[in-house]
């Protein structure tokens, strides 16, 4: 969340970039969140699991509201998370 927060800051911002692509490597474009920080989660405080939510509707409204056109490539399965990602560009 937070590396995919700061690259689209940063590309959004400079001259030599026209478009954005997003894109995976592998066989799904996203399979959701990984499971084993989901099951770290479980021990989060009500504050830890606002700034959690917080930070990925930031991430979202970054890539939404990027001054660069935005491109979801897909290939492959897409859940979760990932149907946000897609959403945004």
């Amino acid at each position: 969340i937070t590396h995919l927060t700061h690259a689209f800051q940063d590309l959004g911002q400079r001259d030599d970039v026209r478009c954005i692509v997003l894109a995976a490597s592998g066989t799904a474009f996203c399979a959701g969140a990984d499971l084993n920080w989901m099951k770290s989660m479980a021990g989060y405080t009500r504050e830890e699991n606002r700034a959690d939510a917080a930070a990925l509707a930031e991430m979202l409204r970054v890539i939404y509201t990027c001054p660069k056109p935005t491109i979801a490539r897909i290939q492959g399965d897409v859940y979760a998370g990932g149907t946000g990602l897609v959403a945004a560009c």
